[in-house]
C-alpha cells in the first residue's frame, strides 16, 4: 500500500492527537482519540472532524449554537432572602398567600420597574411563584408601592453609600432558563458584599 504524503505547508497542524486525512481532494484534520470498550479486546478509535487545511490556514467546522435564554434571579433573590422580614411587617392585613405574592410581586416590580406575565417569566424567583403573581397583574394596591419604595430605603440602612454598587453587583447575576445554572455564582456576589462592609 503506498503511503499517503502531504504537502508541507499542512503538515504544521498536524499535533499530537490529531491526524491528517484526504476527502474529496481537500485536506481535512481531526481529532483522534481512544478508549477500552467492554466486551472489545482492541482500543476503539474515536475520529471528531476539526476542519479543512488549506495554504492560507484551516477552515473550522460550522458549530452549531443552541439557543441559551438567561433569566435575572441575583438581585430578587437578594432582596427576598436579606429583607423578607421587614417587607412581611409592611404586608401585615393579608393571608400568608397573599401577602408572599404581593411581597414577591413589589420586589420583581422594583427590580424591572415594570411587571407583566413576560418579565415574570424572566426572573427566576417569579417563575417559582407564577401562579400567585398573574392575579396581581391587574390589581396592583398601595401596599405594593409601598414595598417598591421601601426596598432601596433598606438598602440604604443596610450598606449606606456602597447601596448601588451592591445592587450593580447583584444585577450582573443570571441563570440559564432550562438548566437553572447561574452564570455567576450567588455566593461569589455575596463574599464582595461582605469585603465592601467589611472596609468600613
Amino acid at each position: 500500500m503506498n503511503k499517503i504524503t502531504f504537502p508541507d505547508w499542512s503538515l504544521k497542524y498536524k499535533t499530537k492527537g490529531t491526524s491528517l486525512r484526504y476527502s474529496n481532494g481537500r485536506i481535512q484534520l481531526y481529532k483522534v482519540s481512544s478508549h477500552r470498550v467492554k466486551g472489545v479486546s482492541y482500543p476503539v478509535t474515536i475520529s471528531e472532524y476539526i476542519g479543512t487545511i488549506t495554504e492560507e490556514g484551516i477552515i473550522y467546522k460550522k458549530v452549531k449554537i443552541e439557543n441559551i435564554s438567561f433569566i435575572e434571579y441575583g438581585l430578587s433573590f437578594f432582596i427576598y432572602n436579606h429583607f423578607h422580614r421587614d417587607l412581611t411587617r409592611l404586608a401585615n392585613g393579608y393571608k400568608s398567600i397573599k401577602k408572599e405574592a404581593i411581597i414577591i410581586y413589589s420586589i420583581v416590580k422594583y427590580v424591572f420597574k415594570y411587571v407583566d406575565e413576560y418579565i415574570i417569566n424572566n426572573c427566576l424567583l417569579a417563575i417559582k411563584y407564577k401562579d400567585i403573581l398573574l392575579p396581581l397583574l391587574n390589581n396592583e394596591n398601595k401596599t405594593i408601592n409601598l414595598l417598591v419604595n421601601k426596598i432601596p430605603m433598606l438598602f440604604n440602612r443596610e450598606f449606606k453609600n456602597d447601596s448601588l454598587r451592591i445592587q450593580a453587583y447583584l444585577r450582573t447575576l443570571y441563570c440559564d432558563s432550562k438548566t437553572r445554572y447561574e452564570s455567576i455564582k450567588l455566593e461569589d456576589i455575596l463574599t464582595l458584599i461582605r469585603e465592601v462592609k467589611d472596609e468600613k
